[in-house]
């Protein structure tokens, strides 16, 4: 009974994502705040203990590189060295973004799609971003709308709805244009100056 209770013990450990330590979780959230300095001082002395704090560090070491195609570079290793864990899938999704933003959409697109985080909604924002750069319209709204509501009040929650605008009238459906675009009037703190320009007004 004991071995039993043993073998079920380890299998439901392996299963158990690794956690990063509270320092670390602190050190990410001054990070996330701007402290970027801090985490640049910090990163070169810190000992992994798991898996998890081995990609956590690749991974931002990877976010504090200034060149841009080294930044790309270190996403991609530290995507393919730990891709089951959560920083392996924020590397996958910070070298996919690099490749947006570079119109390199169908590299965008088959990076994003490996990305299977649930705390990574944003995921769908950008695979409407490269739907949209290779005139797939349809694909556009739909992740769009997908990101909209696993992330109603995101950080691209505005962009997305405009996104969608822009994908009814490059399909000439006016109508749903508009009524797209009222929506954005349900966020905080919209663009109110840049959605009346849209408007006509």
């Amino acid at each position: 009974m004991q071995r039993i209770i043993l073998i079920l013990l380890l299998t439901f450990a392996i299963h158990l994502p690794a956690q990063i330590r509270k320092e670390l979780q602190r050190l990410e959230t001054k990070f996330q705040q701007g402290s970027i300095n801090e985490m640049a001082d910090r990163i070169p002395s810190i000992k992994a203990n798991n898996e998890d704090e081995r990609a956590f560090i690749s991974h931002y070491s990877a976010m504090l590189k200034k060149d841009k195609a080294e930044a790309l570079s270190q996403h991609q290793r530290v995507a393919e060295r730990y891709p089951k864990t959560f920083y392996g899938q924020k590397s996958l999704l910070e070298a996919a973004i690099i490749h947006s933003l570079d119109r390199n959409f169908t590299e965008a697109q088959s990076m994003l799609r490996k990305i299977n985080a649930p705390q990574l909604p944003q995921r769908m924002y950008w695979l409407a971003i490269a739907a949209y750069g290779m005139d797939d319209y349809s694909s556009a709204i739909a992740n769009a709308e997908n990101y909209l509501r696993l992330s109603p009040e995101g950080l691209h929650a505005e962009n997305a709805m405009h996104l969608i605008c822009d994908a009814y009238l490059m399909q000439k459906k006016y109508q749903s244009a508009l009524t797209s675009l009222e929506k954005i009037t349900r966020i905080k703190d919209y663009d109110q100056q840049y959605y009346l320009y849209r408007k006509g007004y």
